[in-house]
This record gives structure tokens, sequence and C-alpha cells, in this order.
């Protein structure tokens, strides 16, 4: 058994939940007004310049679907064009989510240096790229009205998403943005005190007797 030693600073436990206890904020950026960057903190802080991005990307992205399905066809006769046209319609509407969940982003995505990411900074997971896909075909359309409806919502909305972001809890972020967020669950390095709740000071040990 440790004997008490009422002039030695008390040890305290690194698992322990005491609040005046370091509080683990390594690696975390924070915005102008205080705030932990997330996603959604760095997707409010765009410009319609972000829109721009996106629109150029959607571009190339038709683009090139646009070729390989061109090229994928003239490469048939006609008997087999008709047969090779479902396999066509499939990969145009597996290429998006495939893409943005394997690469965090479309061909016109990466080209561009924009990613589609989670609150966390990491690629969607399926269900979201799903939800974006499906909303694609609405908001994104080139027989519609193109990227006009995608385009209106995102320059009205916070964090710059259209209605596929907003269902899916997506964001559309610059690549050189994404490092700057922390993922929950990285593992520790260095420990930053927590100032919003300070426990009482340990008591002061007894005077010491007089000596002679």
């Amino acid at each position: 058994m440790e004997l008490h030693d009422p002039y030695r600073a008390p040890s305290r436990s690194a698992g322990s939940d005491d609040p005046a206890l370091p509080v683990d904020m390594s690696g975390i950026t924070f915005t102008s007004d205080g705030r932990v960057s997330t996603a959604a903190t760095i997707a409010a802080g765009y410009t319609s310049s972000i829109i721009a991005n996106r629109w150029m990307a959607t571009l190339l992205d038709f683009v090139a679907l646009g070729v390989t399905v061109t090229v994928a066809m003239g490469a048939l006769d006609g008997r087999f064009a008709q047969v090779a046209i479902w396999p066509c319609l499939a990969l145009l509407v597996a290429y998006y989510p495939v893409m943005e969940t394997c690469f965090g982003g479309t061909l016109g995505k990466l080209a561009t240096g924009i990613r589609v990411v989670n609150i966390d900074g990491r690629r969607p997971a399926w269900w979201q790229s799903i939800v974006r896909t499906l909303l694609r075909l609405v908001e994104v359309n080139p027989v519609l009205f193109g990227a006009i409806p995608a385009g209106l919502v995102a320059l009205f909305t916070p964090h710059r998403q259209r209605v596929g972001d907003l269902l899916a809890s997506t964001y559309v972020l610059r690549t050189a943005d994404i490092g700057r967020i922390r993922p929950a669950g990285l593992p520790r390095s260095e420990p930053v005190w927590n100032a919003g709740r300070v426990s009482a000071p340990p008591p002061l040990p007894p005077p010491l007797p007089p000596v002679g």
C-alpha cells in the first residue's frame, strides 16, 4: 500500500473522466468562429465557384459517357446494337455510385479536383451514392434541364448541396480541403486541456512544523 504524501501532487490516470484532465483535440482544425472543421463547416464557406466546378465535372462526365456509349453502339451492327442498349443503360446507372463509393468521385470530379464525402470526410457509403444517383435522374438529367435544377438548389442551400446531397447527407468538397477534417475514431496524440470545465484545485498540504 502506497503511503500518502501531502507534499506531492496527486496523480491522475489517463482514463479518468475528470473534466480537468486533458481532452484529445489533436488534429482538429477550427473555423474562424471556433467551430470544429467538418465537411459541413468547410462546405458552408464555399462561394458559388464550387458550383462551377461541379458543373464542369458534370459536363466532363456527360462527354465521357456519351463517347463511350456511342463508340460501343457504333462498333456493333444493328442486330447486336438493340441488345447492347441495355448493358449501356446499366453502365450509365452504375457509373456514378460505383465511382463515388470506390474513388470518392466520378472521372469529371477527379479531373476538376472535387470529391463526394460524408460528414467525416470519408468516401460515401453505397446507400449514399445510390440516393445521389437516383436524385440525379431528376436534378442532373441532360434530357430535361441539364444540371440547372441541381445548380440552383446548391446555390441557395447553406452547404452548397443539391437535393441528392441533402437526402444522402453528403457534401462536395475540394480535394485540398478534405485533409482539414479529422474523422472520428483516429488515434489520440497530443492532448489539450479542457478549458470549458475546470474542477476545484486540490487542497494545499498542511504547513511544515517549525524548526528549533
